[in-house]
């Protein structure tokens, strides 16, 4: 660290500081009316003094690691200090003042009028001086170390704070991770099947997986998207799903126009419908409606965006168990990004099986509320 502070702040507080002391000494120096002269000088020769001395207290701070110390050990070391410094102090003051103001300080008529002797006078400055001094610096030292203490405290609770907010995005980034691979390897088994049979139909999956693969990347990046751009990714999804199911897959989306700027997770839609086509239309052989609606939810809960995913089940799995890896997953994102602000809930039923998501409603800075 430099003995010389480089940050403006330090400078400008202890300015303000010694500022007011040396005020307050002038002060008092005229009201008493004795060696005024002599006070005042030694006013001034008292400021680069006393600067000199908290500069390498504060040298001495951070080479020992003061900031670790506990109280029991710091206050003591400061009240040394503060003594050994407040004599150095005194001593360069007397020994400046001595060539100019010996003859008034040792004047014995002056002496005789104050009543004391040259050993007297002696002992009263260096004494007297030595004691202000100490508690000069001492309270300094109080100041300075209370200041570094409260900085260290804020510093170490941004630390964490930012160290909590990395663990938090690499999390979130770990699960988008998961989710990524586990509906390209399925989007490349569809276009497996389908890649003999109709050429054509191949063509348009693979273009549509491209348009989905730039949009997954872009989105993982961030952790919430508009409900519009989650909406497109599913309509693309839909189109390669539905180039393989035909006319087994039947999609009906609801949403308000209204809800299309709130924020939501990326691909968490779109995993919903992927394990209810897995799960439910693929199983099927003559499909079924997938119904998809998306709401604001009123009176109690207003605020709260549903999100409700709804798909026919075989009957071999009307009582199975519905959290898989991939709606733990969407657990996990919904636990780190909202807290117990949102959740979700699953309705099987005898014929079909429902995913009820609720989410807070958040709306980027370019939409507007209604």
């Amino acid at each position: 660290m430099a003995f010389f502070p480089k940050q403006q702040r330090f400078w400008l507080y202890h300015a303000a500081g010694v500022g007011v002391v040396f005020l307050f000494q002038l002060v008092a120096f005229l009201m008493r009316g004795d060696f005024v002269e002599m006070n005042v000088t030694a006013a001034f020769i008292w400021l680069p003094l006393f600067t000199l001395a908290v500069l390498v207290f504060r040298t001495l701070y951070a080479r020992y690691n003061g900031a670790n110390m506990g109280m029991g050990k710091l206050i003591p070391i400061a009240l040394i200090y503060g003594l050994v410094s407040g004599l150095a102090i005194t001593t360069l003051i007397f020994l400046a003042l001595l060539p100019f103001f010996g003859d008034e300080m040792f004047n014995p008529e002056t002496l005789a009028n104050i009543g004391i002797s040259e050993t007297e006078m002696l002992v009263s400055f260096f004494v007297g001086n030595t004691f202000i001094q100490m508690l000069y610096m001492s309270g300094w030292t109080f100041i300075y170390t209370s200041t570094v203490a409260s900085r260290r405290a804020k510093q170490s609770e941004l630390d964490n704070l930012r160290l909590q907010n990395n663990l938090r995005e690499s999390q979130l980034s770990n699960l988008a991770n998961q989710l990524n691979p586990h509906f390209l390897f399925n989007s490349l088994n569809n276009i497996r099947f389908v890649i003999h049979e109709n050429p054509n139909h191949a063509d348009a999956m693979v273009t549509a997986l491209s348009e989905i693969l730039r949009y997954s990347l872009a989105s993982t990046s961030k952790p919430k998207v508009t409900l519009e751009e989650e909406l497109g990714f599913i309509e693309r999804y839909i189109s390669i799903v539905k180039l393989q199911l035909e006319d087994r897959l039947r999609f009906n989306l609801r949403v308000s126009s209204q809800l299309k700027h709130c924020l939501v997770p990326p691909m968490i839609l779109q995993l919903l419908i992927e394990n209810a086509v897995k799960h439910g239309m693929e199983n099927l052989p003559s499909g079924g409606d997938l119904d998809v609606t998306v709401a604001e939810l009123s009176s109690k809960l207003s605020g709260k965006l549903s999100i409700v995913v709804t798909n026919p089940i075989p009957v071999s799995k009307a009582n199975a168990d519905g959290t898989g890896t991939g709606l733990k997953n969407i657990q996990h994102r919904l636990q780190l990004l909202y807290g117990s602000n949102a959740s979700i809930k699953l309705e099987p039923s005898a014929t079909h099986f429902t995913v009820h998501l609720i989410l807070p409603i958040e709306k980027n800075d370019e939409s507007t509320h209604y």
